[in-house]
């Protein structure tokens, strides 16, 4: 798709993010160049494309302009699109005059799996945990186990 392209994007592809561990689209788009991921919480939740804010970039899903769910905001928060879901994602940076564009940076477009990107039976499993230590008030220090499993039949 990059080399077929009139002008500057970058692709990511469904492999490409299954082989890292990805929790989100924005942490699968900081892989490219000229993209930088903006945390929230320790997660990835927006991102900047050519140094221009979240709120001067568009966000489309399957060709559909996304807008911002936040009011008073125009960035749109990618923590709430998993990674497994991602079929590819398209960075667009620089439009022709043809285009209508509506971001400074950038366009990023999200391609999401279909039913028939996947074979007729498939499972899925999807494991995480985190260890932290908690401090109380009286110095006294304990360990917290967070885990969470999800899956599919």
């Amino acid at each position: 798709a990059e080399a077929q392209a009139d002008t500057l994007v970058n692709v990511v592809s469904a492999d490409e993010i299954g082989a890292l561990p990805d929790q989100n689209a924005a942490e699968a788009l900081a892989r490219l160049p000229g993209v930088v991921l903006l945390r929230d919480q320790g997660e990835g939740r927006y991102i900047s494309i050519r140094g221009m804010g979240p709120e001067l970039n568009s966000l489309t899903i399957n060709g559909a302009l996304v807008p911002s769910p936040e009011g008073g905001q125009r960035g749109v928060a990618l923590d709430a699109l998993p990674s497994g879901v991602i079929a590819s994602i398209t960075v667009q940076k620089m439009f022709t005059a043809d285009q209508a564009s509506s971001a400074l940076g950038g366009v990023a477009d999200v391609k999401t799996l279909t039913a028939f990107d996947l074979p007729l039976r498939f499972r899925s499993l999807h494991v995480q945990s985190a260890h932290g230590m908690v401090v109380p008030w009286n110095r006294l220090s304990c360990a917290t186990i967070c885990s969470r499993v999800s899956g599919l039949p």
